[in-house]
């Protein structure tokens, strides 16, 4: 890859950066800022946003000063070079959270469904996390690998001294524009691939409607116009499989207003909003920090796109902390709920392990 010496540069002296690699295109983009600085949203940046914006985890909005892709290699050379002479800053000691056990990820799961069946809430999403080994792994090499194992995912590396090191090989769509034409996706239910027609039960087909009549509420509140949606259909993400359908609608808004919009979609926090956020808040224990936000270029490469940050995880010097979680609704089974975050964090681990070989 022609931009890894940018990345390994960039990465060695902790500087305010994003690499990505677009669904269904080949080549990696890089875009870093200069200084650590927390500016707000431009016509042109790279957006980094926390599941739950606070002070601990900011919303980051990566001012585009140094900008190449693999189609200017000389322009990404240069700019290695350049990287290589400037300081760079200090990395802190993050506080860490730790593997989510069997046990817990199951109580937390039993407590959602109890608060379902009260009635406190329809839907809600438990996460965990799971640690592996990094070893000598190098992240420009896993980026590599992921790029070239998921084809239709958002692979990604993003380093901003406040938020630490994330990568993530996301499947889904936030939001993305071109003009005044809008995009987004309704995208849950998950089961392993190991069919060619994959069965959905009721359950799966219940959580993504619930995502989608969610969405186009919040959307038909905005006051879009045309909008439509697609029929549901099923797409292999990794080794698992989703339904999904497509949102299409206009809107005089700007990308950024639609995205803070929907999120947090009930995909990745619940319904209602505020009762299933406040579940997760108060019982997840975990923090999950910038897992379950999104990210993507707006005005970058004439690129105005935005995924949820999702098959994701935060990177250390010896150690990844992925991050994982499902849908649970009444029905929810809490052992399958804890398969379904097995077959989600095998993803990231199935790279790894084979770059750790």
């Amino acid at each position: 890859m022609k931009l890894l010496p940018a990345i390994d540069i960039a990465l060695s002296k902790n500087f305010p950066f994003a690499a990505y690699r677009l669904p269904e295109k080949l080549q990696f983009n890089f875009v870093m800022q200069n200084g650590d600085d927390l500016a707000g949203p431009s016509e042109r940046c790279f957006v980094f946003h926390p599941f739950d914006e606070n002070g601990d985890t900011p919303a980051i909005y990566l001012k585009a000063d140094h900008v190449c892709s693999q189609r200017s290699f000389g322009h990404c050379e240069k700019l290695a070079d350049k990287l290589q002479l400037q300081s760079g800053y200090p990395r802190t000691r993050e506080k860490r959270d730790s593997d989510t056990p069997m046990g817990t990820h199951l109580e937390r799961v039993k407590e959602a469904i109890s608060k379902i069946e009260k009635g406190e809430f329809d839907k809600t999403v438990v996460a965990r996390i799971v640690e592996s080994t990094r070893g000598k792994t190098s992240i420009s090499k896993l980026l590599e690998s992921l790029a070239k194992r998921y084809p239709s995912a958002f692979v990604c590396v993003f380093n901003h001294p406040k938020a630490g090191t994330w990568v993530c090989a996301t499947p889904e769509t936030l939001v993305k524009s071109k003009s005044e034409k809008f995009e987004t996706m309704s995208l849950a239910g998950t089961i392993p691939v190991g069919e060619e027609s994959p069965s959905w039960s009721g359950k799966e087909k219940d959580e993504q409607q619930i995502v989608t009549t969610d969405i186009q509420a919040q959307l038909e509140k905005a006051e879009v116009s045309q909008l439509k949606t697609s029929r549901v259909e099923t797409i292999k993400a990794g080794n698992v499989h989703h339904l999904r359908s497509k949102i299409r609608f206009k809107s005089e808004k700007s990308i950024l207003e639609i995205a803070k919009l929907l999120h947090p979609t009930p995909a990745v926090n619940g319904y209602p909003r505020e009762a299933s956020m406040d579940f997760i808040l108060k019982n997840e224990k975990t923090e999950r920090k910038y897992y379950s936000g999104f990210l993507g270029p707006v005005g970058l490469h004439d690129t105005n796109h935005l995924f949820v940050n999702l098959r994701c995880m935060e990177v250390f010097e010896d150690q990844f902390l992925l991050h994982v979680g499902g849908g649970i609704t009444a029905d929810s089974d809490p052992q399958l709920e804890w398969e379904e975050t097995v077959h989600k964090a095998e993803t990231l681990t199935a790279v790894i392990e084979k770059l750790r070989t």
